[in-house]
C-alpha cells in the first residue's frame, strides 16, 4: 500500500523524519519476515536426520581449525590426540533403501576381522569368487551394482563392511585393519579369482597381496597413494600445522609398527605379479586421476581405463565401468610378467581413455 502525503507536510522536517523512520521500519519488518520464513524452512529441514547430521558435521568441521591452533599453544600432545581421533574415525552414512533391499537378497554371514572384530558380510552365487572392497567412510553395498553382472559371468561374489564402517562394529579403523580384514575375508570365503577395490580399499588390498594373499587379478577404482598423502589433505582441510601432522604420523607409525612410506601404493604394486586394471575418472575431486596413472605405470602387468564425468563415487554405478571390469576378470590372459615385459609395462600400461 502506497502512502500518499501532501507536499506541504513533506516540507516539515519532523514529518519527513517520521516518514523516513516508517520506511526503515517497514523495510526491517519485511527483512524480518524473510528471515522467519528461512528459519521455518530450516526447522523443517532439521526433521531430516541426514540434514541434521550434515549440519552438525559442517559446524564441527568449521570450528576445528581454531580448536587445533588453540590446543597446539597449550599442548601439542593434546592437539595430536584430537587429530588422531578424527583421522581414524570414518564417517558413517546410512545406505539407500535400494542398497538395503539388494543386500537382503544375499546370504548374510560374519567372519573374524582384525583384533577379533565381527565383520558383517554378504555372498551371492556359485563359482570362482570375486571380492568387493569399499573405501574409507564407505560400505560394501556401494559396490552392489557389480554383483549381478558378475553372477551372469559365472562368478560368486562376496562383499563386506570393514571395521568401523557400515554394519560392522567399531568406531575407528586403519589401513592396516583394512588389510587384515581383506586377508581374513579371502581366507574365510575364498580363494579369490579377483578383487575389486574402491578408493582406500585399493592400497589395503595391494598390501594384503604383498603379504602373501594370492589373487590373480586386481581392479583398483580411484586408488589413492596412501596414508601420508591423505594426512596432508587432512591437515589442509582441518587447518593442522605441520607439527601436528608429522606428530600424528610418527605416533601412528609407532602404534602400527609400520612406516607410512612402506604403504605407498605406487611402490607396493611394483612387487605384485597379479594383473591389475586401474580405473579412474578425470573429474574425480577426491583423488586425482593422475594418481591412477602413476599406479598403472608402476605396476608390472597393468591396464588403465580413464573415464570422464563420473567422479569418485558415481563411477561405481557406471555400466561401462562394470562391463569393462567383468571383461577384464573373464579374460584369459594373465600370469606374472617377465622381467623385460615388466619394465616395459611400467613405462607404458595399456590405456583406454573414455572422455566422451
Amino acid at each position: 500500500m502506497k502512502l500518499i502525503v501532501p507536499e506541504l507536510f513533506l516540507k516539515n522536517k519532523t514529518v519527513k523524519f517520521l516518514l523516513e523512520t516508517l520506511g526503515n521500519v517497514t523495510s526491517k519488518v519485511n527483512e524480518g519476515k524473510d528471515r522467519v520464513e528461512d528459519l521455518a524452512e530450516s526447522l523443517l529441514s532439521l526433521q531430516n536426520p541426514a540434514f541434521r547430521r550434515k549440519l552438525r558435521l559442517e559446524l564441527f568441521d568449521k570450528s576445528l581449525p581454531v580448536t587445533f591452533k588453540t590446543l597446539e599453544l597449550v599442548s601439542l600432545s593434546r592437539a595430536i590426540d584430537l587429530a588422531e581421533r578424527i583421522f581414524l574415525t570414518p564417517d558413517r552414512y546410512e545406505a539407500p533403501e535400494a542398497e538395503k533391499a539388494f543386500l537382503a537378497t544375499g546370504h548374510a554371514f560374519h567372519f573374524e576381522g582384525a583384533e577379533g572384530r565381527k565383520i558383517a558380510a554378504w555372498s551371492w552365487g556359485d563359482g570362482p569368487t570375486v571380492f568387493l572392497v569399499h573405501g574409507w567412510s564407505g560400505r560394501g553395498g556401494q559396490l552392489h551394482h557389480f554383483v549381478q553382472p558378475l553372477l551372469e559371468g559365472g562368478y560368486s561374489v562376496v562383499l563386506f563392511d570393514a571395521p568401523g564402517h557400515g554394519q560392522t562394529e567399531g568406531e575407528q579403523s586403519t589401513m592396516i585393519e583394512f588389510m587384515q580384514t581383506v586377508f581374513n575375508a579371502v581366507q574365510s570365503a575364498g580363494p579369490a579369482a579377483a578383487i575389486i577395490a574402491h578408493s582406500m580399499g585399493a592400497p589395503a588390498v595391494a598390501l594384503a597381496v604383498k603379504q602373501g594373499l594370492t589373487v590373480p587379478k586386481l581392479i583398483f577404482i580411484a586408488p589413492p597413494v596412501g596414508p601420508a598423502e591423505f594426512s596432508r589433505e587432512f591437515a589442509s582441510y582441518y587447518g593442522l600445522s605441520e607439527k601436528i601432522r608429522s606428530g600424528l604420523q610418527k605416533r601412528l607409525e609407532k602404534k602400527q609398527q609400520v612406516k607410512w612410506k612402506d604403504l605407498n601404493l605406487t611402490d607396493v604394486v611394483k612387487t605384485l605379479t597379479s594383473r591389475i586394471l586401474v580405473i579412474h575418472d578425470r573429474e574425480d575431486r577426491d583423488v586425482s586421476y593422475k594418481t591412477g596413472e602413476k599406479v598403472a605405470k608402476a605396476a608390472q602387468d597393468s591396464e588403465l581405463f580413464l573415464t570422464r564425468g563420473l567422479g569418485h563415487r558415481r563411477i561405481l554405478k557406471s555400466p561401462e565401468v562394470i562391463a569393462r571390469t567383468v571383461r577384464f576378470i573373464s579374460s584369459e590372459a594373465g600370469g606374472a610378467a617377465k622381467p623385460a615385459a615388466a619394465r616395459q609395462a611400467r613405462k607404458s600400461p595399456k590405456t583406454t581413455d573414455r572422455t566422451s
